[in-house]
């Protein structure tokens, strides 16, 4: 069987109400979500897909996305490592709404749970960010992949 890929557009909204322009990628095999403001790349998801699960690889909003310059001039920036217009997205709810439409794709497409593994280098930097999953319904348990932790949802139980 032939692994279609089907790219979509979507808009998710902060905390505050303001919209961000989304490209999804979906495929049998895994997802692939990138967040734009405008031209600017805020965010991103890349989750695996198999046995009725959504698998979260990672979820991050970013502390310091580059912007003002696209094509080649955006390669150069990146490659000498010179700022241009850095801004800081988190804080904003822009995670919440990405999860939110993580949870609701994998229920429009018959999955059952949407769980992810926490590790060291999640929890380092972030060290509230089991209770972040518990308050927006997922379960939380020590162990996980790495040794540190799993978070899940059931969608069946939804």
């Amino acid at each position: 069987m032939k692994n279609c890929r089907q790219r979509e557009s979507a808009t998710i909204q902060d905390a505050n109400g303001h919209a961000y322009r989304m490209k999804c990628v979906f495929d049998k095999t895994g997802w692939r979500l990138t967040v734009y403001d405008d031209d600017l790349w805020v965010a991103d998801a890349n989750c695996v897909v198999g046995n009725n699960v959504v698998r979260i690889g990672n979820l991050e909003v970013f502390e310091e996305a580059k912007g003002g310059k696209r094509g080649l001039g955006r390669w150069l920036y990146s490659i000498l490592n010179l700022r241009n217009d850095v801004k800081n997205y988190r804080k904003r709810g822009l995670g919440t709404a990405l999860l939110k439409f993580i949870v609701s794709s994998a229920k429009e497409r018959g999955m059952q749970m949407v769980e992810g593994s926490l590790s060291p280098v999640d929890l380092v930097p972030n060290p509230d960010l089991p209770d972040w999953y518990k308050r927006r319904g997922f379960t939380v348990e020590g162990g996980g992949e790495f040794g540190c932790g799993r978070v899940y949802l059931d969608l069946q139980t939804r």
